[in-house]
């Protein structure tokens, strides 16, 4: 046990935060668990959309403006904002 929390500390925060039956639900995929984590974390909503963007679009690569907003909206609706996603968003 002392080996997993050393190398995945990822493992206990998971399971105090969400509970064994949420990671459970998540199918153990650290992505998905650290996502979670992150909607949970006592922090603004502004500082959750920004961790959440930059876990989900990569950095100096291009991508089509239609993909932009799919994943932009998708990251709206699990914050639960209310709002139609634009590619521009990312500007502000």
């Amino acid at each position: 046990m002392a080996d997993i929390l050393r190398t995945k500390p990822l493992v206990k925060e998971a399971f105090d935060v969400l509970g064994a039956k949420k990671v459970e639900q998540l199918g153990y995929n650290t992505t998905k668990i650290q996502r979670e984590l992150n909607k949970k974390m006592d922090a603004p909503l502004t500082e959750k959309l920004i961790t959440l963007i930059k876990q989900s679009i990569p950095y100096c690569i291009h991508m089509p403006n239609a993909e932009v907003k799919i994943i932009l909206q998708n990251i709206y609706d699990e914050l639960g904002i209310r709002r139609t996603a634009k590619s521009t968003d990312l500007k502000e």
